[in-house]
């Protein structure tokens, strides 16, 4: 979802698995992806079942 957002997205963190399901996606992003194993994913996320991927994203700031 996020990929098709308008939201600027800095970074991708992912499986393989899944870089490879959404290339054309991040190709038209153009942001940084980075291939991590499961081991590591567990690591970096909070969720005790963590997806295939986590990606820094730009937090659009609320108008006045």
């Amino acid at each position: 979802e996020l990929l098709n957002s308008t939201l600027g997205v800095e970074k991708v963190f992912a499986l393989a698995s899944w870089i490879e399901l959404n290339q054309s996606k991040l190709f038209k992003r153009k942001c940084e992806v980075i291939e991590i194993t499961d081991i590591e994913l567990n690591k970096i996320s909070d969720l005790l079942t963590p997806n295939k991927v986590l990606a820094i994203a730009q937090i659009p700031e609320k108008p006045d």
